[in-house]
């Protein structure tokens, strides 16, 4: 059998789980009273990385995106609510995202992927032309749909 060769750089995998509460995982609720589902992968991954534990969620999709990918609060950057009006805010390309950030510090090469919806703008850019794959190489770019 020949042996997996593993990547030399460090693997970045951030999961955002909707409408799901931090006691509701074994890593961040430690009451012995409490019952959890099985999450051995999940807690694998939190075992052997790194787990965020003061962190600020918006109760909305479009500005906790927009935070994550740009590290600024939505009403910085114009989006501070859930888009929902073709003739309101987008993302702006000018907007300096955590993509072109890893990619500057050489964290982010060609084998990256992002999975899920969109939903920071109505027009034609989507990531790939703004924001998540801004800074990344054209050979990693992924078609999205919002």
């Amino acid at each position: 059998m020949a042996a997996i060769g593993y990547a030399q750089t460090n693997n970045f995998l951030f999961i955002v789980a909707d409408d799901f509460a931090t006691d509701g995982l074994r890593i961040y609720n430690t009451n012995p009273a409490a019952h959890f589902p099985p999450m051995p992968t999940v807690e694998r991954l939190a075992a052997n990385g790194l787990v965020f534990r003061n962190a600020y969620g918006y109760p909305t999709c479009s500005p906790s995106r927009c935070s994550i990918l740009t590290g600024r609060y939505g009403f910085r950057t114009g989006i501070g609510y859930a888009l929902a009006n073709p003739a309101g805010p987008s993302l702006s390309a000018d907007e300096f995202t955590i993509s072109a950030t890893m990619t500057a510090a050489g964290v982010m090469t060609n084998d990256h992927g992002l999975v899920g919806k969109w939903h920071l703008s109505f027009n034609a850019s989507d990531p790939n032309t703004l924001g998540e794959l801004k800074a990344c190489s054209t050979t990693a770019r992924r078609k999205y749909t919002t």
